[in-house]
C-alpha cells in the first residue's frame, strides 16, 4: 500500500517536472526570438538601412555572424552571445524575424 502511494507521488512529481521543463524551453525560444528581432531592429536603425538592403529575404540561418546576409551581421555588435542561436531565423522585406 505504501509502495503504491509512493509510486503515484513519484509519477505526479515526474509529470510536473516534465511540464515545467517544456514550459521553460518554450519561454527560452520565445525570448531568443524577441532578442534577435530587437537586434535586427537596432542594426537597421543604427545603419539607417532597409531590411531588404540588409539582406532580409534570404534563407534561414542560426549563424548570427552571417545574418542578415549582406555585410551587416548581428553578431558581435548587436547580439553579443551567442554567435549561434538555438533555431535558424530568417527575416522578410519588412524586417520581421521568423524562426
Amino acid at each position: 500500500m505504501v509502495v503504491s502511494i509512493l509510486g503515484i507521488l513519484a509519477m505526479i512529481v515526474t509529470m510536473n517536472v516534465v511540464g515545467i521543463t517544456t514550459k521553460a524551453q518554450t519561454r527560452a525560444t520565445d525570448s531568443e526570438h524577441t532578442t534577435v528581432q530587437a537586434a535586427l531592429d537596432a542594426m537597421l536603425g543604427d545603419k539607417d538601412i532597409s531590411a531588404t538592403t540588409a539582406g532580409c529575404g534570404s534563407g534561414a540561418t542560426s549563424n548570427m555572424a552571417a545574418f542578415p546576409s549582406t555585410g551587416h551581421p548581428l553578431n558581435p555588435l548587436y547580439l553579443h552571445n551567442p554567435a549561434a542561436t538555438r533555431r535558424p531565423y530568417s527575416c522578410d522585406a519588412n524586417g520581421q524575424i521568423t524562426p
